[in-house]
């Protein structure tokens, strides 16, 4: 356990008297609900990676400094006490553990949640590089309920190193195999695009293989270098396919008995509509969710930008200029949250937007941002077309279950 020392007691009093200037004395006292709020915190831009698929096409980048890490970390919280939200923080870059206060970030995060009494959970963003025995020992070994995602893009080093570097996939795997024998909770992130779209189909074997308790497979974002691979997205037919395949293998592991390999990652923006029948059962189970920017996730860029999704670099506000009350107040947010009144074409006529938006409101908003210049048109690769049956909103009898 966090073991406090003058010093650390002193700075939590510091955090508790800052909670209650923001929100009132007393506020971080009180129990947290369950539901979560994401702040997705780019501590460092840094990176030790060039993948062709990144966001991040600027090659000048910093670190956070420490100082602003704990500022957004005292107004993140206060929010939090605010809403009753429990506090969910990824920490990403950049590779996050480049930052030379990566430690200190996670014991201010630590103090935080005893403060406010909450069972924080933080997700550490990595490409595994960086990964040690002694690392995740002592990442193991700390008070916080940390779960890490290792970036792993193919299921052979070939697919991989093509698209993140030469011998980054052995790097990747051995980081994998380190954490997996222990008690951190580990998940494998595989961005799909045509160049690795065939190794997608076996990644369900792959971190079963590795031991991996979680795999999260998302579509190609054709942002920062990732924009020269536009060109390399998938069709609405092969997204149809691949998703299919993959709710399939997700569906086996959990009827399994024994052995059950890891979790498929369902409930996301990026999950197409891949039954699209409103009468079946599978259309509210399978069908993924809707987006959660302006409603339970926000992320801050080590410059102190705000896009309302790391995906989608809209700004927003600056953190260092303005409090994130009033960024979360930011009228895009408001729309946002009322995203499938104002979504455009097919999704005006779709059953899943009219009718049912919590499971989809015009799909993955940061990939119509991406094509379209405005993520309020539908998701280019959504493979429904409402205009036939069954999807449309002019059939008849539609029974959600």
């Amino acid at each position: 356990m966090l073991q406090k020392s003058a010093e650390n007691d002193s700075q939590e009093k510091s955090c508790g008297d800052k909670v209650d200037e923001i929100y009132g004395e007393g506020s971080h006292s009180e129990k947290r609900e369950e539901a979560g709020f994401i702040l997705q915190l780019s501590i460092t831009g840094r990176c030790n990676l060039r993948c062709t698929h990144c966001y991040d096409d600027a090659e000048d980048h910093q670190d956070m400094p420490v100082e602003s890490c704990e500022n957004i970390l005292d107004q993140f919280f206060a929010l939090c006490c605010l809403w009753k939200r429990t506090p969910v923080i990824w920490l990403t870059g950049g590779e996050p553990t480049l930052h030379p206060q990566f430690w200190h970030i996670l014991d201010y995060i630590k103090i935080h949640s005893d403060l406010i009494n909450a069972h924080s959970l933080v997700a550490v963003l990595s490409n595994g590089i960086n990964f040690t025995e002694e690392f995740v020992k002592r990442l193991e070994e700390h008070p916080l309920d940390i779960y890490v995602q290792i970036s792993l893009d193919g299921a052979r080093a070939e697919t991989h190193d093509a698209i993140r570097g030469k011998g980054s996939f052995e790097k990747a795997v051995a980081a994998l195999e380190l954490l997996t024998p222990t008690a951190i909770e580990t998940h494998i992130h595989f961005v799909v695009h045509r160049d690795n779209y065939d190794d997608a189909f076996t990644m369900p074997d792959v971190a079963k293989a590795l031991g991996a308790d979680v795999l999260t497979v998302t579509r190609l974002v054709p942002w920062g270098r990732g924009g020269k691979l536009y060109e390399k997205m998938l069709s609405p037919e092969q997204v149809k396919n691949l998703f299919k395949s993959l709710s399939d293998d997700l569906d086996e592991i959990m009827d399994a008995d024994d052995s059950p390999g890891a979790l498929i990652s369902r409930a996301r923006c990026d999950w197409p509509i891949i039954y699209p029948d409103p009468s079946t059962p599978e259309a509210s189970t399978k069908n993924g969710f809707r987006c959660g920017v302006g409603r339970s996730y926000i992320n801050i860029q080590e410059n102190g930008d705000v896009y309302p999704c790391r995906r989608m670099p809209i700004k927003i506000g600056n953190v260092f200029e303005e409090d994130l009350m009033t960024i979360w107040q930011h009228p895009l947010l408001w729309k946002f949250r009322r995203k499938h009144r104002f979504v455009q074409g097919k999704c005006q006529e779709c059953f899943f937007n009219v009718e049912a938006p919590r499971i989809c409101s015009g799909g993955a908003s940061c990939i119509a941002y991406a094509v379209y210049n405005d993520p309020f048109q539908p998701d280019p690769q959504c493979p429904v077309d409402p205009s036939q049956a069954p999807a449309g909103t002019d059939r008849e009898n539609h029974v959600l279950h």
